[in-house]
This record gives C-alpha cells, structure tokens and sequence, in this order.
C-alpha cells in the first residue's frame, strides 16, 4: 500500500494551521494523551520532512536542543546503572530530539504567515483560559460541598481535576497564554480583555510562588497599561482577599520563615529522625547540601556524574540521613529525587557543557529583540530555580516547543524586531 504524506504548504495550509493548534491544545493534556498527540503528529511530520528533503540549514537553532539530546546519551557512559535511571532520563528527554527534527526538516515552517504562528498563538492562550475557567469552577463546586473549606480554592485542589499537572506547570502555561494575550491581543478588545482577566484569575488560584513572582514583576514592567490595573482590580485583589482571610497564606509564609531558620541544621546534621516532618523548601535545602558534596572535582563540574545519575543519589543519600523518601510512602516520589532547580540538575547530569546548548538558544531567541521572546526567555530562567522543569516531560515539551514555535515567528518577520515589538 502506497501511502502519500503530503503536507506541503502550497495545497494544505489550512491543515498545517490546524495541526499545530493540535499541538498546542495537547500540552496541558494528561501525559499519556499528549505525548500519543505530540509524537504521532512529529512523527507523520518528520516522514514529510525526509521525503521532501532539499538541504538542511545546520545553522538551525534546532540542532542545539539536538546536541543537548545526544550529551545525555553518551553521558550514560558514566552510568552503572542504565536501566534504572538512565533510560528512564532518556525517555522523558525525548522531546528534545523529536520536536526540533520536526522544525528541522520542514523548509516550508518558514512560509507559514506571522499572523498565523501569531493566531496560532492566540487560540492555544484561549484554550488555556478555558482550562482555568474548568478549574475554578471545579474548586468552587469543592469549596461549597467542603463546608465552605476555603484551600479547596488553591494550589493542589485547584487544579486536582488536570491529571498529571503540577500547580507550578499549570501556572506557567497560564503566566505564557497571559502574556501571549497582552502583547498580541485580539481585536475584540472586550475578550481579551476577559480572557486577560481569567488568566490572571488563574495565576493567583495556582498559588505558586515562583509563578507569582513572574506575574508581579510582568505587571510592574507594565505599569503604564490600562488593562493592567483593569486586571489587577478584578483578580489580584479579590484573589488575595480570600488568601489573607484564610490559613492558607499564613501556612506558607509561616513555611519559608521555618526553613530559613533550619537551614544551618539541615546544611550540617548527619543523621535525621526518620519520623521528622521535612518541609518542601527544606527538602530543597537538602537537596543543595547533596548536590555540594557531589560536585567535588573538576571532571564532574565540567562533565557532570552521568544521566540520571541525580536520582540515584538522591536516594542513596536519604538512606544515609535516614530520611523516608522511598517511591512506596510518597503519592510523588518524583518530587524526591529530582534537585527542584534545573540548573543544579544540569550541572549534576552534564555538568557545565550541559548548560551551552540552552544559552545559545536563548541567546538566539533574545537576540531577535521580540517582546513575547524576552518574557518567555525569563518565565524559564525564573521557574527553573525552583523546578525541576528540564527533567519532568511537561516541561520539556513546553520548553522544546514553545521556543522552536517562537523562533520561527521571528525567522518569518520581514521587518525582524519592528514586527514583534
């Protein structure tokens, strides 16, 4: 059976326009759905790719992610253990390799219109809105069955009807569709308005901090803004009304306070007491003492202990200070056994070789001088200080894709920089 894949722009735009609202919309799908839409899409287009092949710009940003891809397979040299941690590491990469082929055999991505990548862009942000719309509603239903508990309105309980989503990764996608919305609006001014509104809804409901963070310093770089303030008096306010009149914000500041003041404990002590609570900042303290003890050599500075190695001795580690940290007593061992900070991931894994590929391509992506890229860039840079977001495959996906997608807008711009300010 003769089968003709064709997806060439001149006869199927429009099928090219929907394809990648497909793959925009599968990201914040479950896992398993996803990655089937993710990688059967890549897969029909990377067939395309060959069978149409003229040349290859190797110049392409694309080989970056490719190149990091390939230091993690042959750093597995380094590993004893391979089927373990390795090829587990390996599988959950995998978006690193496919995503930018797709980017990189396809010539014709260049010929896609910028006011397509654009609404592209826009539906995807609408569609996240839609999500946040889902999940509020979801945590209100919770809220008054719950005897009017008022957590049920944030964080886990927030988004506990997304399976496979973190808080902290919903929060991102919303904090990209808000900005996305704020710089390429549509022309309705009163939906975007609206959908600007229940984005930000979203990212206080997310209750992340480090999201948070991104969110405030957004809106102080754009003060000047109407919409600004607009959204800052129908979410901002009213969302923090509900946190200071509930446990919940005093809960987590009371947190941080307790872990600066353990931190010298933590940083030095031998053995814990199996039966010790052990907060989340705490456990990232941990996690900074064990990644310390490990980077003690040049070797491993420059080409880190090997792929997949910092889950192994991670849990090696908390069996010497006798800290309960096995798969089987933890709903999330994952949340255990990865550093919580992708650079100390990085280093751990590849070391500082494994940290070139991503400055260059963000360097690349700056360079262009385009609103939407600079904020991207920092979202990244900013959530990658508390999470392991280059190590857990919704992560990676949204990093690989998002960036590869942006990339091409401004590869498309004829006036490159006025056409993205």
């Amino acid at each position: 059976m003769n089968i003709n894949i064709n997806f060439s722009l001149k006869n199927n735009e429009n099928k090219i326009y929907l394809l990648f609202i497909l793959l925009f919309i599968s990201l914040p799908l479950p896992i398993l759905y996803s990655n089937i839409i993710i990688y059967s899409v890549s897969f029909l287009l990377i067939i395309n790719g060959i069978r149409n092949y003229k040349s290859i710009d190797f110049y392409h940003p694309g080989f970056l992610f490719i190149f990091y891809f390939l230091l993690l397979c042959l750093n597995l040299l380094q590993v004893q253990e391979i089927e373990k941690y390795g090829i587990r590491r390996i599988d959950t990469s995998l978006p690193f390799l496919i995503i930018p082929l797709v980017f990189v055999l396809n010539n014709f991505f260049l010929k896609i219109s910028n006011n397509k990548i654009i609404e592209i862009l826009r539906v995807f942000s609408a569609f996240i809105s839609g999500f946040v719309v889902i999940c509020s509603i979801a945590s209100i239903y919770k809220f008054i069955t719950s005897e009017y508990l008022i957590s049920n309105l944030f964080y886990n309980n927030y988004v506990s009807i997304l399976s496979d989503f973190s808080p902290v990764y919903f929060g991102m996608y919303v904090c990209f569709s808000f900005v996305v919305l704020f710089i390429y609006p549509f022309s309705n001014k009163l939906l975007n308005n609206f959908l600007l509104s229940i984005l930000s809804i979203g990212i206080i409901q997310t209750f992340s901090r480090i999201n948070l963070l991104f969110f405030l310093l957004f809106l102080i770089l754009n003060i000047k803004s109407f919409k600004v303030w607009l959204i800052i008096f129908f979410s901002i306010f009213i969302s923090l009304f509900f946190l200071f009149e509930s446990n919940l914000w005093n809960e987590r500041v009371e947190s941080v306070k307790k872990s600066i003041t353990k931190s010298h404990y933590i940083l030095t002590t031998e053995q814990f007491d199996p039966q010790q609570n052990i907060s989340g900042e705490e456990l990232r303290i941990l996690h900074l003492r064990v990644f310390l003890e490990n980077i003690n050599s040049v070797k491993t500075l420059l080409i880190g202990n090997g792929t997949g190695m910092n889950e192994h001795t991670l849990a090696e580690k908390s069996f010497k200070y006798k800290r309960e940290m096995t798969p089987h007593k933890t709903k999330y061992p994952y949340h255990e056994f990865n550093f919580h900070n992708s650079y100390l991931e990085i280093i751990f894994e590849l070391g500082l070789i494994g940290v070139f590929p991503f400055i260059f391509y963000f360097k690349k992506l700056l360079n262009q001088r385009c609103k939407l890229n600079i904020y991207f860039v920092s979202l990244i840079l900013i959530i990658s200080l508390t999470e392991s977001i280059l190590m857990r495959q919704k992560g990676v996906v949204f990093v690989v894709f998002i960036s590869s997608f942006l990339f091409l807008l401004n590869e498309n711009s004829n006036i490159r920089y006025k056409r993205c300010s």
